[in-house]
């Protein structure tokens, strides 16, 4: 049997939303959109790339300095106890009865899922292929929201 195999790729450009732990804290709820997260009123908004690490999208737009000179490293601590929301909107027209799937390889470390504002899925390893049944992909435009938790705060609850 021949198929077509449709695929979107969605490495490139995001927004990405940067919130310290404390702040998250005080959010009334997660936002799993991309206008829930672009409109929130604590963080850092900027461009990220994707693949890529938001610490590095961070120094690019000169929020943290060069990490590659002197002793600037030691200033991205200041990142680890940061949540990361990738956002992005993205035209998908998935081919007639055929599933479709989000695949996502190399998220670092715990992180949500969320496609067109429901939960899709739940990372834990930064090492291993996700792949999730995108059953409320739309045809036309859709949006993915990726909540990457802080690593460290996220391995205090496996004590």
């Amino acid at each position: 049997m021949a198929y077509i195999k449709t695929r979107t790729d969605l490495c490139g450009e995001y927004t990405l939303i940067c919130v310290k732990h404390k702040d998250w804290l005080s959010l009334p709820k997660e936002p799993v959109t991309a206008k829930e997260a672009e409109n929130l009123q604590t963080g850092v908004c900027l461009r990220g790339c994707v693949p890529g690490n938001f610490d590095l999208d961070m120094a690019r737009e000169g929020i943290l300095p060069d990490p590659f000179f002197a002793d600037n490293v030691l200033r991205f601590r200041e990142t680890e106890d940061m949540h990361a929301l990738y956002v992005r909107k993205f035209s998908c027209h998935p081919s007639d009865g055929m599933q479709p799937w989000l695949v996502l390889e190399g998220v670092d470390t715990v992180a949500d899922i969320y496609l067109n504002g429901k939960f899709a899925g739940h990372c834990e390893n930064m090492f291993i292929r996700h792949e999730f049944l995108a059953e409320n992909l739309c045809c036309g435009e859709n949006e993915i929201v990726v909540h990457i938790y802080p690593s460290c705060i996220a391995a205090r609850k496996n004590k």
